[in-house]
């Protein structure tokens, strides 16, 4: 007897293809090379043991075209832990570039789809230490549910509780308290219907919570494919990776207070300034973007349930990428996003995305197709553990993942906090863009600042 598959898990499933793998690759990196023999125990012990995910396959329904047919979770009787682990040695120096080519050669193939959707590389020879290269399929669960799972793989210390909210750091419980498709749709309604009769009474802020919430209505439905830019042709099968340097998260937080708006303003406000910039070295010259934007609607105050899953809306909001300002770009995609948050667009593409997850898997590639190609790249934000972490007695010494990229899009921004440093995690189609590292330049020129600013201090 198999568990349902979620609507919203079974979506994530069915958009994986050649071009775009639904793989979400974490890795972790260590001063010294871990004890590979416990660093299994803690595999076995806290995620094998403790979540029933990863000790299940996918079972597809027998009648894929029946409405309302949606895969199952089903425990594998043939589960083999040591068949989800892989060893490797890095080639001599053991720098970032050959991290780089790791995880590159890794990116794009795809989990075998007959046993559990998660494998676990532990690499030898990375900076005279290691590294582990995390893949797990999106359906398992969203960047917050797997960042608990890296922090329950995690020794125990004094200060746990400091490491995060509660979906982070507490113990994982059986029922899911989460948001589900019906539940969000039902939120959004009596939102709305709250709006409408505070505008009926001529409540201003409720007015123009109202017309965020018909502009962002719209833009759904009329579904407008982004411009023709340079990153806006056909997709290959190869991926490249690579990241930034670190950044103060202090640094960070501190320039957004000042200028009055959020963290998560201030970094979309950077990749603005840095795409802008790659895309008029190439001969794309425009003012804006289209972007997807991951919006967690799971609550951190709650424990993770065992089953874990994603619990996140997207929203598209124009990236403002012409040479301008960066006052002036700061305040625009601060007006932006504060209008997407009136708007709750994220519940409406959840309810969205948990009812495509219950359709024909055909059905669900056209659709995905066609709402992705709103956005030209997806940018997502996970917070890590605010102090560094042990593994198996090993100390972490950084942390950075990438998101999985959907339908046309061919450029992914993974944003990632551990220990107070900030990194951003850049996975590109190498067909698209093949100077990755040009892009990973500018994004490091428009960090520069938030570092400068903390030498200063």
């Amino acid at each position: 007897m198999g568990e349902r598959m979620t609507g919203a898990d079974a979506a994530w499933l069915h958009m994986d293809r050649p071009t775009n793998r639904m793989i979400v690759n974490m890795v972790a990196w260590f001063e010294g090379e871990p004890d590979w023999d416990a660093f299994r125990k803690a595999l076995h012990e806290r995620w094998v043991d403790a979540y029933p995910r990863f000790r299940q396959k996918v079972r597809e329904p027998a009648l894929p075209l029946t409405p309302l047919a949606v895969p199952e979770w089903v425990d594998d009787p043939g589960f083999r832990f040591e068949n989800h682990i892989h060893t490797a040695e890095l080639p001599a120096p053991g720098d970032e570039r050959a991290l780089h080519d790791y995880v590159e050669a890794h990116a794009s193939k795809p989990l075998p789809r007959d046993r559990p959707l998660w494998q676990i590389h532990l690499i030898s020879g990375y900076q005279g230490g290691g590294a582990v290269l995390l893949r797990a399929s999106h359906a398992l669960g969203d960047g917050t549910a797997l960042m608990h799972g890296l922090l329950a793989l995690a020794d125990d210390e004094p200060h746990r509780d400091e490491q995060g909210p509660p979906a982070l750091v507490a113990p994982p419980v059986e029922e899911d308290a989460g948001l589900s498709g019906i539940e969000s749709v039902r939120h959004y309604v009596a939102d709305g219907v709250v709006t409408a009769t505070a505008l009926l009474r001529g409540n201003l802020d409720r007015g123009r919570k109202a017309a965020a919430r018909v502009a962002s209505l719209t833009k759904l439905a009329v579904v407008q494919q982004d411009r023709k830019t340079v990153l806006r042709r056909p997709l290959g099968t190869r991926k490249s990776v690579t990241w930034t340097d670190p950044v103060p998260l202090d640094s960070v937080r501190q320039q957004a207070k000042d200028a009055g708006v959020t963290i998560n303003d201030l970094l979309l406000s950077v990749i603005a300034a840095a795409v802008g910039r790659y895309l008029r070295e190439h001969g794309s010259d425009t003012d804006e973007i289209g972007m997807m934007l991951p919006f967690n609607l799971r609550s951190l105050d709650e424990p993770m349930p065992r089953g874990l899953g994603n619990k996140f809306g997207l929203v598209f909001p124009m990236l403002p990428v012409k040479e301008m300002d960066q006052r002036e770009r700061i305040i625009r995609v601060h007006d932006v996003m504060e209008r997407i948050k009136l708007a709750k667009q994220a519940h409406v593409v959840f309810t969205w995305i948990s009812w495509l997850g219950t359709t024909p898997a055909a059905v669900e590639r056209v659709l995905i197709d066609r709402y992705a190609g709103m956005s030209s790249l997806i940018v997502t934000n996970v917070p890590g553990p605010r102090h560094r972490i042990s593994i198996a007695g090993s100390e972490v010494s950084g942390l950075l993942f990438w998101v999985p990229t959907s339908g046309p899009v061919g450029v992914g921004l993974s944003l990632i906090s551990y220990a107070g440093d900030l990194i951003i995690g850049i996975m590109v189609d190498a067909g698209l863009i093949p100077d990755a590292g040009r892009l990973r330049e500018l994004l490091d020129e428009e960090l520069q600042p938030f570092r400068a600013a903390k030498l200063g201090a």
